[in-house]
C-alpha cells in the first residue's frame, strides 16, 4: 500500500506543495495503532523548522483532500488518523472493517482536489 500513498502524494504535490508532502511524512513517521496519530502542530513546526501557520495550512489540505482526519482532542492537540486506504498501522482483520467503516462514512481521498476549492 506504500506504492498507492506515493502515487496519491504525487498526484497532489501541486495542490499540498513541498510542505504538505514533508508535514504528510512527518504525521507518518509517527502513525501508530490502527491509524491514529497523535502529535501537536507546534511539534511538527518545531521538527521541521516550518512557521506553525504553515503547518497549520499543509494539514487542512490533507483533511481537505482526505488524506487525514481530525480526530479527538487529547489535551489541547488534536489527534488525527490517516485513511485507511493509504496505510495500515494494527491488525489485519480490522483493516478491512476500517475500510468499510470509513467508504460508509463517506471518507474519500479526492482525486484533482485544487487548492481554491479547500478554502485556504
Amino acid at each position: 500500500m506504500a506504492q498507492t500513498t506515493m502515487q496519491r502524494l504525487n498526484a497532489e504535490r501541486k495542490t499540498l506543495g513541498l510542505e504538505g508532502i514533508v508535514v504528510f511524512n512527518a504525521l507518518m513517521s509517527r502513525l501508530d495503532f490502527e491509524n491514529y496519530i497523535q502529535v501537536s502542530q507546534t511539534e511538527i513546526a518545531d521538527e521541521l523548522e516550518m512557521q506553525r501557520s504553515n503547518v497549520s495550512r499543509a494539514v487542512k489540505r490533507l483533511v481537505a483532500l482526505g488524506f487525514i482526519r481530525l480526530g479527538p482532542k487529547v489535551g489541547k492537540s488534536y489527534t488525527y488518523q490517516l485513511h485507511p486506504e493509504l496505510a495500515w498501522k494494527g491488525k489485519g482483520k480490522h483493516h478491512f472493517q476500517a475500510r468499510e467503516a470509513a467508504r460508509a462514512a463517506g471518507w474519500q481521498v479526492i482525486d484533482g482536489g485544487q487548492q481554491s476549492e479547500l478554502d485556504l
